[in-house]
């Protein structure tokens, strides 16, 4: 939260986890050239939620699967939330949509 601070962006918080189908396919559209330069307006989080530790984050956002996506503003309001698969135009439009 403090890089989001200093920089005066959101923060884009991207649950996923490595054996989950869908999470490999929204990280197709996460490389594509236009999405990439649109996350370049977010402090960029990733979450493993197969990883010990990553409970109380679940919990908080009320993450039930993945991949799911949360944006932040720079002081830590929820601004939008979003849980499975989107294609490109749709994940564009997202981040677009949800910056403040």
């Amino acid at each position: 939260m403090s890089e989001a601070e200093e920089q005066k962006k959101p923060v884009l918080i991207n649950f996923w986890t490595p054996s989950c189908y869908w999470c490999i396919r929204m990280d197709e559209v996460m490389q594509d050239p236009e999405v990439r330069r649109v996350m370049e307006e977010y402090v960029l989080l990733r979450v493993d939620t197969s990883r010990r530790g990553s409970e109380q984050l679940l919990r908080r956002y009320r993450i039930y699967g993945t991949p799911a996506f949360v944006v932040l503003s720079e002081d830590g309001e929820v601004l939008a939330t979003a849980t499975g698969y989107m294609p490109k135009d749709r994940f564009l439009s997202f981040l677009r949509e949800s910056l403040p």
